[in-house]
């Protein structure tokens, strides 16, 4: 990982970030709200338990909900329709979803959630007319990186739990961030 994002920077290919998603936002809220908040989506379902289950899909029906209407987590705009929808989705999970979710291999589990959490961070970047070979190449190495970050992550929430995913999540973010 370390090894990638040295020739990431040294080559300087990225596209633009888009960077007023994360520049006008407080440090605090970069280094523990944004890594927590991965970790809850990416992570914390990867402990099969009925009640975990429960409590990942109405956060992430909640967090879908919100940014598919273009606000951030934290306005009260629109709760009155976002929350109940969190509250069913939650509901069906926890009465029937978790009978079909416990019939997915952990290695699916594991791996997937790893591969959508290194390709979701390819939404950090404006997309452009043309994406040229140098660009492609930054985005296939970055993309590499992130599902690296993923498996790395999935391992330590497995073997030390969830609390030291996000200590270690909060770590990694904490170079770019300073």
């Amino acid at each position: 990982m370390v090894v990638g994002m040295a020739i990431l920077v040294t080559l300087d290919l990225s596209p633009d970030t888009g960077s007023d998603s994360t520049k006008d936002a407080p440090l605090w809220k970069v280094m523990l709200i944004l890594p927590l908040v991965e970790e809850i989506v990416f992570r914390l379902p990867l402990r099969r338990k009925r009640w975990i289950w429960t409590v990942w899909a109405g956060i992430t029906a909640f967090m879908i909900t919100t940014l598919a209407s273009g606000l951030k987590i934290y306005d009260m705009e629109s709760l009155v329709w976002r929350l109940p929808v969190a509250m069913v989705v939650a509901g069906w999970m926890g009465w029937l979803g978790w009978k079909w979710m416990k019939k997915i291999p952990f290695g699916w589990l594991f791996y997937g959630f790893a591969l959508m959490f290194g390709l979701l961070h390819l939404s950090n970047f404006v997309w452009g007319d043309a994406i040229t070979t140098g660009t492609f190449a930054f985005l296939i190495l970055y993309s590499a990186d992130k599902i690296t970050s993923g498996l790395v992550l999935g391992y330590a929430r497995i073997r030390h739990g969830f609390w030291m995913c996000v200590l270690l999540h909060v770590l990694n973010n904490l170079p770019f961030v300073v």
